[in-house]
């Protein structure tokens, strides 16, 4: 799938929303310390890619950002250690900020959720209005989107369907940390 066919796809899949969930359990993790690692900017690019996939392709945007909401875990998240939700959320928001210069992301939120055990919060998914796609590996492959075909390597999104918005529903129901 060449450049353009992917921002296409992504496009479509999330224009005819306000609001675009990214639901990530590691997200957390990588802001943790209160500052930005590579990989937290990484994410922060892959939300940004489709932020603006959004604005190329929405009839919503009318010059008006769009909102983004991302949850993640919180907390004590067992081998991963302790993620304070405070410190997350500056390190998370701070990286969208430095890399959207041209304001196309209108507010960002950050929720903490503490999992259970048996854990529910496993698969990484985007969720926009009505519809969730399931993200195979990590959020931030998506920024690989950028680069020409053959230096993007493989990406999954697996397509809308009843289980993963049902998963992302009980990934919303969790406690907060």
């Amino acid at each position: 799938m060449d450049g353009v066919l992917a921002a296409s796809v992504v496009g479509r899949a999330v224009k005819y929303s306000r609001t675009i969930e990214f639901i990530d359990p590691h997200l957390g993790k990588r802001g943790r310390q209160g500052r930005q690692t590579r990989e937290l900017k990484r994410t922060a690019e892959a939300i940004l890619y489709v932020a603006e996939q959004w604005s190329d392709s929405s009839p919503y945007h009318l010059g008006d950002g769009v909102d983004v909401l991302i949850v993640t875990r919180g907390g004590d998240v067992g081998a991963g250690g302790f993620v304070d939700p405070s410190l997350a959320s500056k390190a998370i928001s701070l990286a969208l900020k430095d890399c959207d210069s041209a304001g196309i992301i209108r507010s960002s939120k950050v929720v903490f959720k503490q999992d259970v055990n048996p854990s529910r919060f496993r698969a990484r998914f985007i969720r926009a209005g009505q519809h969730c796609w399931s993200i195979g590996h990590e959020i931030s492959d998506l920024a690989r989107l950028r680069k020409p075909a053959g230096q993007r390597g493989d990406l999954f999104i697996e397509q809308d369907c009843k289980l993963f918005r049902k998963l992302a529903a009980d990934i919303s129901e969790l406690p907060d940390a």
